[in-house]
């Protein structure tokens, strides 16, 4: 009779619950890098989680922008912060403290491996280096359009540019460098004396 008493009690108990008066966050996440902006560091990493000060380092805050966005990198622009997570683009316009995400569903459609990898700044622009091609965003994260495909079986992991050629480093021992978006101009092994190094 107890028992049954008591699964009754547990069984009603959630109707009569309360929302808590505190919410759940992560407490610690990987964090992959930091960036400062003149005004804010923000340390980020996986889950969403961005860890900020604007004291230089005296006190420190946590921002989630949602566990799904492992941020991979965040650089700046004056006061403007830009990064990527695997499949969107983030921008924060007020020093971090509320960030825009865009998906960026071209990429997304293409293969569901298919990953934002590493982004650079283009003029007015972001180039946004996938595992299957380069796209380029205006910097207000309106229109996004693919303006380089890439081989599928090649291992890129990271992109730059000067603004005339955009210079790919693939599978840790070539680099690619395109012209304006056109074709390849050269590629180039790079092998010190030890196998698959890339300086």
């Amino acid at each position: 009779m107890i028992r049954i008493i008591l699964l009754i009690f547990i069984l009603i108990l959630p109707l009569f619950s309360k929302e808590p008066p505190f919410k759940f966050e992560r407490m610690n996440t990987d964090y992959k890098g930091i960036v400062y902006n003149g005004v804010n560091t923000i340390c980020y990493g996986n889950y969403g989680i961005m860890t900020y000060s604007f004291d230089r380092g005296e006190k420190w805050k946590q921002l989630n922008i949602g566990d799904k966005n492992n941020i991979l990198k965040i650089k700046n622009i004056d006061k403007d912060f830009y990064g990527i997570t695997d499949n969107s683009l983030i921008k924060s316009t007020d020093n971090g403290l509320n960030w825009e995400i865009k998906e960026i569903i071209e990429i997304k459609n293409i293969n569901q491996y298919n990953q934002i990898i590493d982004f650079s700044f283009a003029n007015d622009s972001l180039l946004i280096l996938t595992n299957y091609g380069v796209y380029l965003s205006d910097l207000s994260l309106k229109s996004t359009k693919s303006v380089i495909v890439l081989d599928d079986n090649s291992f890129y992991n990271s992109i730059e540019n000067d603004n005339k050629f955009i210079y790919i480093a693939c599978n840790t021992n070539v680099l690619i460098s395109y012209y304006k978006f056109s074709k390849i101009i050269d590629s180039i092994e790079l092998y010190k004396n030890t196998k698959n190094n890339f300086y």
